[in-house]
C-alpha cells in the first residue's frame, strides 16, 4: 500500500506543478513578495528612483539568489506578478537587511559587482560597477 500512496502523492505534486504553470501562479519561494520592501528585505526596482513616476515593479528577498531568470517582477499597484523576468532589468536597489548584500552582473555570482551595506540604497544603478539593467544575482554576507 505504501507504494500506491507514493504514486498518488507524486501524481498530486506533479499535477499541482502543472496547474501552477498553466495559471501563472508564483512558486512558493515568491510567497513573501508583496511590493512593500519591508525591514529585513533586499529589494530591486525596475526603474530609477525606486520606480518614482513609473510602473511600480519590485522584487524582494530575505536571502541570496544566484539567478534572476527564475523571478518575475511584482507590480505593487496591481498586486500581481508580471511576465517580465528580473534578469538585466533592475535600475534601483534598497538594502533593508542587517547584512552586506553584493549585487552581481552575471548569473552565478560573477562579473562586476557592488556591495550594499545594511541600510544602503541606490536609486540609479548606472553609477556603480554593476550598472543599470545589468544585475543578475545577489549574495548576502551576514
Amino acid at each position: 500500500m505504501s507504494g500506491m500512496k507514493r504514486k498518488i502523492t507524486t501524481a498530486g505534486v506533479m499535477a499541482s506543478i502543472a496547474l501552477a504553470g498553466v495559471f501563472g501562479i508564483a512558486p512558493a519561494a515568491s510567497a513573501a513578495v508583496d511590493g512593500s520592501c519591508g525591514g529585513g528585505e533586499f529589494c530591486l526596482y525596475e526603474n530609477t528612483d525606486y520606480n518614482k513616476g513609473n510602473t511600480p515593479n519590485v522584487y524582494q528577498w530575505t536571502g541570496s539568489d544566484r539567478d534572476y531568470n527564475n523571478n518575475r517582477w511584482y507590480n505593487a499597484a496591481d498586486r500581481e506578478f508580471t511576465n517580465d523576468v528580473l534578469d538585466n532589468e533592475a535600475s534601483s536597489v534598497w538594502n533593508r537587511t542587517g547584512c552586506d548584500v553584493t549585487l552581481y552582473q552575471h548569473v552565478g555570482y560573477g562579473g562586476a559587482n557592488t556591495t550594499f551595506d545594511p541600510g544602503d540604497s541606490d536609486g540609479y544603478l548606472a553609477n556603480n560597477s554593476v550598472g543599470d539593467n545589468r544585475a543578475s544575482a545577489h549574495k548576502f554576507k551576514c
